[in-house]
Parts: C-alpha cells; structure tokens; sequence
C-alpha cells in the first residue's frame, strides 16, 4: 500500500467534511461577540482624563500656588480648569491628593534651560493639609476629560 494513496472521496470523508459543528460554532461566535461589546463597553464607560503634569510652590498663606509650564501647553489650559496636588510630605497614598482650580494665566514668557515657559496660579481648595508658603509638590492638571474608548478613536471633544 502506498502511502500518498489517500482517497478523500470517499462518502464517510465527506459526511465529516462537509457538516459543519452548529452548535460549537454558533455558540462561539456568540461568546466572541459578548466579550468584546462587554469590552467596547467598558472602554466607553472608563475615564481616562488627558492631564499635564508640573512642579508647584506654594505662595502667600497656603491659598495659592504657581507652577511653571512649557508654552506649548498655553492653548490647552484656561483659568477654572482642575488640579490636582500631592505635596512633598504629605504623600498621596496616606493624605490624598489636594484639590485646585487654574486661576490665572500669565502669559509673560520665563526662559528655563528646558526652554520658554509661561506662569500659572493655582487657587487651591480648603483642605486640612496644613500648606505653608514655599511648600512644592506635583500637580495633575486635567486638561480634557475623556473616555478610554475617546482616546482609542482620537477624539477631541471634551466632556
């Protein structure tokens, strides 16, 4: 007998051939389906906010901050925008984060070895952390909010 001798007409081959497994395939086709509208529906239910980081001081008796930003970041930013800060000794994990708002822009261009840069002032936000003038942190502004399946897309429509 030689092996290259293999007869796929034969009608039991063509019995398995040709029926097709309903069941498994419709079954999983429809489990595919349900994970990924389960999964477009969580990309359009996550937010994901597009934020500019800097480096804040404090000023005058702890209700305002200024932070210096490239000027590339002008256009994106307009005063009542959210911030967020986490001041250097008060870790975030253990006092959480403090709350601001852009107050003001100022426009004046300040040379950083980095490169140009403009001014801004934060209003910070009541909070029981005792924030002193001088103080620095790192604060989050959130320039867009958005949604993870937003950023997916590329849209630019803020929320």
């Amino acid at each position: 007998m030689e092996p290259n001798n293999i007869e796929l007409r034969s009608e039991n081959v063509r019995k398995i051939i040709g029926q097709i497994p309903s069941r498994l395939v419709r079954h999983g086709i429809l489990v595919i389906a349900l994970v990924l509208a389960l999964l477009l529906a969580a990309a359009a239910l996550v937010p994901y906010p597009d934020t500019v980081a800097c480096r804040v001081q404090a000023q005058d008796d702890g209700t305002r901050a200024t932070a210096l930003l490239p000027y590339r970041h002008i256009g994106t930013l307009r005063p009542g925008m959210e911030a967020v800060i986490e001041w250097e000794g008060y870790r975030a994990a253990d006092y959480g984060y403090q709350s601001a708002r852009v107050d003001s822009l100022l426009p004046d261009v300040v040379p950083t070895p980095e490169g140009n840069a403009f001014r801004l002032v934060l209003r910070l936000q009541p909070d029981s952390l005792p924030v002193r003038r001088g103080m620095t942190g790192q604060a989050s502004l959130v320039v867009r909010r958005g949604t993870l399946l937003q950023k997916v897309l590329g849209s630019t429509q803020a929320r």
